[in-house]
């Protein structure tokens, strides 16, 4: 079998290693920073720049930051739905620029 590492964070795929141990996916509820960077290869910036403008909401557990993986699943469809027109991360739209003479 191939050894997954994420060459971001320099450990093992979560998820791959999972699978080894048990045969099949591990599909959680809540994700975690590190999945949520694995899956997008966004950069911890990016991601936090998507929770501050509130794309991606958080589920905070003491001082740890979760993700619900169907809050995760919609804003990946959101920004495939966005396509170009949104920003890379948070898909949110630009304004449109105001018509002259407003």
């Amino acid at each position: 079998m191939t050894n997954h590492t994420c060459a971001t964070h320099g450990g093992d795929d979560p998820r791959v290693i999972d699978s080894q141990l048990t045969g099949r996916p591990r599909l959680s509820v809540l994700m975690t920073v590190r999945e949520v960077l694995f899956e997008t290869r966004l950069s911890r910036t990016t991601l936090y720049l998507a929770v501050k403008e509130g794309a991606l909401p958080i589920v905070k557990i003491g001082r740890a930051t979760r993700f619900l993986r169907t809050d995760f699943d919609a804003w990946m469809a959101s920004l495939s739905a966005n396509g170009a027109t949104s920003n890379s991360a948070t898909g949110s739209v630009p304004a449109e620029p105001a018509a002259k003479g407003e």
